[in-house]
């Protein structure tokens, strides 16, 4: 298994990052001297190469991104619908006073 560089987010998200070192079986299919097909696929990250970042990875800054602009409509049309009901019902009130007093007139 071969040695990587290593990222861990503060959201707990991590990513590998590039090679640090082959490993033998690597260096034995690099060099031609084993005979198996397939290069070493096998990944590790060390403790030593491995980075703590005290930030988000990119997926969740723009999963974060989203969610506050989805917030932000939602609050506005909340705000619109409050303000519409608001308006129908000052109609409402209006349209029985109005016709109330047809009533009356007859």
């Amino acid at each position: 298994m071969c040695f990587y560089r290593g990222t861990v987010y503060k959201c707990n998200h991590s990513e590998i990052g590039k090679k640090v070192s082959d490993c033998k079986d690597q260096q034995d299919f690099l060099a031609g001297t084993t005979k198996d097909k397939n290069a070493c696929a096998e990944r590790q990250i060390h403790s030593m190469n491995r980075v703590r970042v005290d930030a988000n990875c990119r997926k969740c800054q723009r999963l974060d991104a989203l969610k506050t602009r989805t917030r932000k409509t939602f609050l506005s049309l909340r705000e619109n619908l409050e303000k519409r009901k608001a308006a129908a019902g000052k109609n409402d009130m209006e349209a029985p006073k109005a016709e109330d007093a047809d009533k009356a007139d007859d």
